[in-house]
């Protein structure tokens, strides 16, 4: 029987002299095995969100993820926030203010979208509602609800539902009309293409990005804006020269108070918490330096001869916050500090742009967080900046 043509070319090595490579039968093979490679690597990436939270939890610098409802009887600032959280999206008090009671008079209380205002009652509405930032008119929140639906509907990219639905949630929530941007002490930025520093990233997490940062702008503190020299000394004593634990430009010299993850409808809850939860530890970890940078000027104080009297201890904040969107859902995320542990309490539920009394709750939400920020997380900040 003759040989076959293929075998014909080859050589005594099996191998064809003028192209070097296998017989036939080898590079199916290799093909067959190059491929099962790569649905290895694909499971192994499909799974990897789950071994990395694993890996996280017994990691001493790492983060754990626990349930939120088991903070609710806390006593101290974590479960008092809770508490007001609780009763602003579980009992809708207060979300909407007293002027607003003629608003809803022309419109359709039969509809689903508006029913909740005849279904709830007086107290949806309170006097110190206006204090606590501009509330978006029906039309407005209509807008919304378009923009959510057709998002939804037709099922597009997280890319547009960041831009068409999550930042006008943002922009009416945290810009009163009339008032333009960049000009206030809390505000918003997209921030998708942004990295954590090397110095606070986790090394079992790569690559994790969120989608907007609510940042805190020192110099529109309206009661006494930094210098921007007390700044810039402050920043060359941290990596990247950023007061920040990203490095990301517009967010050079603007902190971080609280970051968004956003996801579309029904899209892996574990990918996104690993995301947020990695921010929050970086968070953190930026936060640690920044007082132990304070602590170590106190000791030169101390050195050069001053006794060090007024010279604060500074401790970590007692929480931070963080929000996860899915499609029209948006979560709250409360973190706190154990040693050297993140850990990720998750949970509540703030809101949804599914209907109008979600949206509400939201923009709520959001300005209640930016109080936060304004009164809580920002005189802290200041202070252990030292500027």
């Amino acid at each position: 029987m003759p040989p076959s043509p293929l075998r014909s070319r080859g050589t005594k090595h099996g191998r064809d002299e003028g192209f070097g490579s296998e017989t036939e039968t080898d590079t199916v093979a290799s093909c067959s095995k190059a491929r099962s490679k790569r649905l290895k690597r694909g499971s192994a990436k499909s799974r990897s969100p789950s071994r990395c939270l694993s890996t996280l939890e017994l990691d001493a610098n790492g983060i754990v993820f626990r349930e939120l409802g088991e903070l609710g009887d806390m006593a101290g600032p974590p479960g008092e926030f809770l508490r007001q959280i609780k009763s602003a999206t579980q009992h809708r008090r207060g979300i909407l203010p007293c002027s607003f009671a003629s608003e809803f008079q022309g419109q359709d209380a039969s509809a689903s979208g508006w029913a909740f205002v005849a279904d709830d009652g007086p107290h949806l509405f309170s006097s110190d509602r206006d204090g606590l930032g501009h509330t978006p008119s029906p039309e407005c929140v209509a807008f919304i609800l378009a923009g959510a639906a057709e998002m939804n509907s037709n099922r597009h990219d997280e890319a547009s539902w960041n831009s068409e639905v999550h930042r006008d949630v943002l922009q009416a929530a945290l810009h009163p009309p009339g008032i333009g941007r960049y000009r206030h002490l809390v505000d918003y930025q997209p921030c998708s293409s942004a990295s954590i520093i090397p110095e606070y990233h986790q090394p079992a997490v790569k690559g994790r990005k969120v989608d907007f940062a609510i940042y805190i702008d020192p110099t529109n503190d309206p009661d006494r804006a930094p210098t921007n020299e007390a700044i810039t000394n402050l920043r060359r004593k941290l990596p990247k020269g950023a007061l920040n634990h990203t490095d990301y430009h517009p967010l050079r010299c603007r902190p971080v108070a609280f970051s968004i993850e956003s996801k579309r409808t029904g899209e892996n809850w574990e990918v996104a918490k690993l995301q947020l939860g990695t921010w929050l530890s970086a968070q953190w970890q930026f936060l640690q330096r920044l007082v132990e940078l304070r602590q170590k000027a106190a000791v030169s104080k101390r050195g050069d001869g001053d006794a060090g009297h007024g010279v604060a201890v500074h401790q970590l904040p007692p929480f931070l916050l963080g929000i996860i969107i899915q499609g029209h859902d948006w979560y709250l995320i409360l973190s706190t500090r154990e040693k050297s542990q993140t850990i990720v309490w998750e949970k509540a539920s703030i809101g949804s742009t599914a209907d109008a009394l979600g949206v509400y709750k939201i923009t709520y939400m959001l300005q209640l967080l930016r109080r936060w920020a304004q009164d809580m997380y920002w005189p802290w900040l200041r202070g252990v900046m030292g500027i």
